[in-house]
């Protein structure tokens, strides 16, 4: 049978992302090449066809697997053992958009300091010549620390007692500070890492790592450390049982991979959950799913217990799971991102960096709908539901907050959909209470809560009916319902953002003569434009253009009489109801409706 291997998106060696149609070749594990072949179309050699890996790609199951590929023109830099080298520079998961602006960053900065020129030249000259040199001194400078490591590369396995006292060496690679190696009998080049006391056992080890291996191990009581959430470093927690344990772990030659407690098996799903921040108890967490995963129902409470039970969570199912801190006093609303399904939560705050934006589903950033739900200072949220049946497409998440509002993310129901099932996934009081999401390029499939399991409440939850009706559309394009009430709004912020090739308004953010705002459509704080006064008496127009048929928000101006049928004139009272699907709206107002969306 032909076996299917997936080409990463990236240069296995440099960490370069591919470009389409850039020449690439593959290592197999006895370090022989492929042939030579164009990034972005299939090619066959030796009875393996390769393909390109997508987003959330499984890599063909047990009949294929993630490829060693890289530049042609690395090969040239690669030592001895290509192949194993390659291990020690695979990413885990896919790092944040911050991380691999940093590691460009330290690589330009690292290559500038360490160019030998015959004179001294401008720094604006090395820094054009270091740009076209990024990818072979990545992959000069890793083999360096992999030919320096060489002697601590007979064995790859490791364990150690944490009972005794634990050594550490060190290592700096591309600007960032590992843990090489851990030992109970030290030698040149370790420190000292934990030393145990009589007087306090350690129940825990929390371990902090990135993509590429640990960076940090603290033993510690119960007490969690006190760290902020950091783009790119995740936490496991490692449980030391009173009947002891050994710690065991994996080098890949340079920075240590992995580590998990020994004798632990009713606990080994704690080891695999990894946290953008420890939890502060490991005995108050409940936890939900959000995605269909299989028929049997299992919120629970109990940090272990639960994790044992999710249906298709298990001992060997490795989990990141990235929080926001919900009514928080600084909080000033929430995005929530919806690519398929729920993706990304985010809190906002004031004065924040928006570049976190840009950095979910970058490959995909454009089919991203964004919602965003403002908060006013004395606005918190009480309930979080979810409304479910069989079909992902029937999922959403739903926002309930004390001022009476009810934000649906997710789909709006069809008309020939059957009534779906509301569960109250946690009820919350007005203090700050941090909510727990998978990050996962599959989507959010569990959310973890701080706060116990809520009594499921016996009344219905009632939310606001269209008055307008569902727009036209084929069976397979979801669109999803925002409306407001117009009247004292004082001022209007339109977002921007590029759909179907064109830069459309997909929403508006309404300022109330209260303090209060609300969102229409999709926005994006990254994206907004000039805010405009609202005057009671003065009418603004929207404008609608079309690409391909498929109708948008071109802009909005003060409004003259209207001119075309393309136009809609905006009177601040009455209701303002905006649907929109990734690629086209249709919005009502006082009984006049946008241009018709494509069928």
């Amino acid at each position: 049978m032909m076996a299917i291997v997936c080409i990463p998106p990236r240069c296995s060696f440099c960490r370069f992302e591919f470009c389409i149609g850039t020449t690439i070749v593959t290592i197999h594990k006895n370090d022989t090449l492929s042939r030579q072949f164009p990034y972005g179309t299939d090619s066959t050699h030796l009875s393996i066809t390769y393909t390109q890996c997508h987003r959330a790609c499984r890599h063909h199951g047990e009949n294929g697997g993630l490829a060693v590929a890289c530049h042609s023109e690395c090969i040239k830099f690669l030592p001895h053992q290509s192949w194993k080298f390659s291990q020690a520079l695979l990413y885990s998961f896919e790092p944040p958009f911050s991380q691999e602006k940093r590691r460009v960053a330290w690589l330009r900065s690292s290559l500038i300091s360490n160019l030998k020129m015959p004179c001294d030249l401008p720094y604006e000259i090395k820094s054009n010549i270091a740009q076209n040199l990024l990818r072979e001194y990545a992959v000069v400078k890793a083999r360096s620390c992999w030919v320096d490591a060489r002697e601590f590369q007979k064995s790859t396995d490791l364990c150690i007692n944490p009972s005794k006292t634990v050594w550490a060496r060190y290592i700096e690679f591309e600007g960032v500070k590992y843990i090489a190696s851990i030992t109970n009998e030290p030698s040149d080049g370790h420190e000292t890492l934990f030393k145990p006391s009589s007087s306090s056992r350690v129940d825990y080890v929390y371990i902090s790592e990135d993509h590429l291996g640990i960076r940090q191990m603290v033993f510690s009581p119960s007490q969690a450390p006190t760290v902020p959430p950091l783009p790119g470093i995740w936490w496991r927690i490692l449980p030391i049982p009173p009947s002891g344990c050994q710690l065991c772990g994996k080098t890949d030659g340079i920075k240590l991979r992995s580590l998990a407690s020994t004798g632990t098996d009713d606990l080994a799903s704690t080891c695999n959950i990894a946290w953008d921040i420890p939890p502060t108890t490991l005995e108050v967490m409940a936890y939900e799913r959000t995605r269909w995963l299989a028929t049997l129902p299992y919120r629970m409470v109990g940090f272990c217990e639960a994790l044992g039970r999710i249906d298709g969570i298990n001992s060997a199912m490795r989990m990141r799971m990235a929080s926001f801190q919900c009514n928080s006093p600084t909080t000033t609303g929430y995005s929530f991102c919806w690519n398929v399904s729920l993706r990304f939560v985010h809190a906002h705050t004031a004065g924040e960096d928006l570049s976190f934006y840009g950095s979910i589903d970058r490959p995909f950033e454009e089919k991203n709908i964004w919602f965003y739900v403002p908060m006013h200072p004395s606005e918190y949220i009480t309930h979080v539901w979810k409304r479910h049946r069989q079909n992902e497409r029937e999922l959403a998440l739903i926002i309930e907050t004390n001022a009476g509002r009810k934000v649906v993310v997710g789909p709006h129901l069809r008309p020939n959909w059957p009534s779906c099932r509301w569960t109250l996934l946690s009820t919350f009081q007005p203090n700050p209470s941090r909510i727990f999401f998978e990050d996962s390029p599959h989507g959010i499939r569990c959310l973890a809560f701080e706060t116990p399991s809520p009594n499921q409440y016996n009344r219905p939850l009632i939310l606001p009916f269209p008055i307008s009706p569902f727009p036209k559309s084929t069976s397979i394009e979801d669109y999803f319902y925002t409306s407001a009430v117009l009247d004292n709004v004082v001022e209007v912020t339109p977002c921007r953002t590029v759909q179907s090739g064109v830069w459309a308004i997909t929403g508006i953010l309404l300022s109330y003569a209260n303090g209060y705002q609300i969102a229409v459509g999709q926005v994006r704080l990254d994206h907004l434009s000039p805010t405009m006064r609202v005057l009671p008496s003065q009418k603004m127009t929207f404008t609608f253009s079309a690409v391909n048929g498929y109708p948008y928000l071109a802009s909005i101006h003060s409004a003259p009489p209207m001119c075309s049928e393309t136009d809609m004139e905006i009177c601040w009272h009455g209701s303002l109801e905006w649907w929109f699907s990734r690629r086209q709206c249709k919005i009502y107002h006082n009984g006049q409706a946008s241009p018709v969306t494509k069928f």
